[in-house]
């Protein structure tokens, strides 16, 4: 345990020093299979813009503390069995450059999406794959209240039912959201369509329709018109 704590200390120790680490000027996409916390700190990437983290071999366990070294990174893919945890990260470190978050990788867990969000104030666009978190994803999302995210992909395998007061709820947490994917008939609660209820409750308290539409199913999502969208 103790040693563990040591190279976790000396790691963000590291993730801090980029002036003492190999500058890879040139990069500006990077896809790894293979990478730890050690690794990634010997380097600094200063041009790099878009990151893809797929695979067992990756295990990162605090990238947060070398965001650092990714001063113009503006999209994360985690993917396939990577490990990279969010959560537990130090509240102090951000980056505001980070635009695009993917986490599909089967290690994720719901704490990682709360812990994301904070992470990353600015991010547009999101996309969550699991099976297994249920609704708990889109209430960390309202609970996080982010203001500039505009999409929002959470068609995850299997059934998933959103209600109406869950969709007014996020359309209330989130006031930029333009785009809500989900899987198909995820609308469909106890024989009601929840977009038509909020459709009810937005003309009842005269409230104005904004620019939202959901995308149902695995369908490519095309703009600007989309024949899988529902419109608000």
């Amino acid at each position: 345990m103790a040693s563990a704590a040591g190279e976790a200390k000396e790691t963000a120790r590291a993730a801090h020093a980029v002036g003492s680490a190999i500058v890879l000027g040139s990069l500006t996409s990077l896809e790894l299979h293979c990478a730890n916390d050690q690794m990634l700190a010997n380097f600094s990437f200063p041009r790099l813009q878009r990151l893809q983290l797929s695979g067992a071999g990756v295990k990162i366990s605090n990238l947060c503390a070398l965001l650092p070294r990714f001063p113009a990174l503006t999209m994360l893919a985690v993917g396939g069995d990577a490990t990279v945890p969010f959560a537990g990260r130090d509240s102090a470190l951000q980056s505001n450059a980070m635009t695009i978050l993917l986490l599909t990788s089967c290690t994720v867990a719901a704490d990682d999406i709360s812990a994301a969000l904070a992470a990353f104030p600015s991010l547009q666009a999101l996309t969550v794959m699991s099976a297994s978190f249920g609704l708990q994803p889109l209430f960390s999302i309202c609970s996080a209240r982010p203001k500039e995210l505009i999409l929002l992909d959470y068609r995850r395998p299997g059934t998933l039912s959103v209600g109406a007061e869950t969709l007014q709820w996020l359309l209330a947490s989130c006031p930029k959201l333009r785009v809500l994917m989900l899987p198909k008939n995820a609308l469909k609660v106890d024989g009601s369509d929840a977009l038509v209820e909020v459709r009810t409750f937005f003309a009842a308290t005269k409230q104005k329709n904004r620019d939202f539409s959901v995308h149902l199913g695995n369908s490519d999502h095309t703009v600007p018109s989309c024949t899988n969208c529902q419109q608000l």
